[in-house]
């Protein structure tokens, strides 16, 4: 008796739990086309708000912002002038974007000082962008590097 308890031990030590297959990580992204809120639009919290569900399951969203968001003056010919007020960032941070492009043929309507506006008005808001500049810029997801490059 002892004998066939010591014998049952033995073989129970040696089975173990299966452990279950993990599920692969997985990325959601929402990647939305161009932006543009120069030009007499005017947002408010409402404007985005149809994209709500959209945005807000995914895990990263990006668009392509076409207005600069600055007070510089227009540094272009073109009758096509997107500037935008930087007070506009709000209703992008509201939205739910995380990494607005900037490599556009509007970048620079209000010069390398507005572009340069535009990149600091998006960084106080805890924006990220990518663009103008050949540098890709990272981000960590759900255990996924992943990686962004934006060309005009």
């Amino acid at each position: 008796m002892k004998r066939d308890l010591l014998l049952i031990l033995l073989l129970l030590a040696g089975c173990g739990t299966i452990s279950p297959t993990p599920q692969p990580a997985s990325v959601t992204l929402a990647l939305l086309g161009d932006v543009m809120l120069g030009r007499a639009v005017q947002p408010s919290a409402e404007t985005f708000a149809y994209l709500a569900p959209y945005l807000d399951s995914a895990d990263l969203t990006l668009a392509n912002l076409e207005s600069p968001l600055t007070d510089a003056p227009p540094q272009t010919e073109s009758p096509y002038v997107l500037c935008a007020p930087p007070g506009n960032v709000q209703y992008l941070a509201e939205a739910g974007f995380d990494l607005l492009t900037l490599a556009n043929n509007h970048s620079l309507d209000c010069g390398e000082n507005g572009l340069a506006e535009t990149q600091a008005t998006l960084t106080e808001s805890s924006l990220g962008f990518v663009g103008p500049g050949p540098e890709p810029v990272y981000r960590q997801v759900n255990g996924i590097r992943l990686a962004f490059l934006a060309f005009n």
